[in-house]
């Protein structure tokens, strides 16, 4: 069954058709195990890597948008998540972000925790880089903060990942409406 569309504003749908295929869907919470269940006793740490990516200059929220995905990860049903920066797609070259070491941060603009790294065109070595690091790191999730003219891209690596069966679900923040 397809997911119901999120009840938006005209000019958000608007915005959604003028991006391709993309359609904002309904956010629902997960189905929570019955009363007595051993899953409802136990933390679920997940492993998430996040990387900004823009052919353009990062937007002044992207330390905001690290440091609220990791808050996220902190809460105690999620206890013992990692949140990784990811310099490079191709390299990984990746590092822990703990909230106390980056808290000095937020509301800071600029992206000097997390460079903003180009992602013009994906291909199949991209993409295939792109799965061996996700592996490598084991991770469940993989955010990228990007702009509009990114999420084409962005889509064919979430595309990607579905059709190898990756355990890596990709997610989008865009960092900037600009150019819409």
């Amino acid at each position: 069954a397809e997911e119901p569309l999120a009840e938006v504003a005209a000019e958000v749908l608007a915005s959604f058709s003028a991006i391709g295929s993309l359609r904002p869907l309904q956010v629902r919470e997960a189905a929570q195990p019955a009363s007595g269940d051993a899953a409802t006793s136990e933390a679920h740490p997940r492993r998430v890597g996040v990387v900004s990516v823009s052919n353009a200059v990062a937007a002044s929220g992207t330390h905001n948008a690290v440091l609220g995905l990791r808050a996220f990860l902190d809460r105690r049903e999620l206890d013992g998540s990692v949140l990784l920066g990811i310099r490079s797609l191709a390299k990984g070259n990746e590092f822990e972000i703990d909230s106390t070491t980056f808290e000095h941060f937020l509301n800071q603009a600029g992206s000097d925790m997390l460079p903003t790294i180009p992602l013009a065109r994906v291909t199949k070595m991209i993409l295939g880089q792109v799965t061996r690091l996700c592996e490598n790191l084991k991770l469940d999730g993989l955010v990228f903060l990007c702009g509009p003219s990114e999420l084409s891209e962005v889509g064919k690596i979430s595309e990607h990942l579905a059709q190898v069966k990756a355990r890596t679900v990709v997610a989008c923040v865009l960092h900037s409406i600009s150019d819409w």
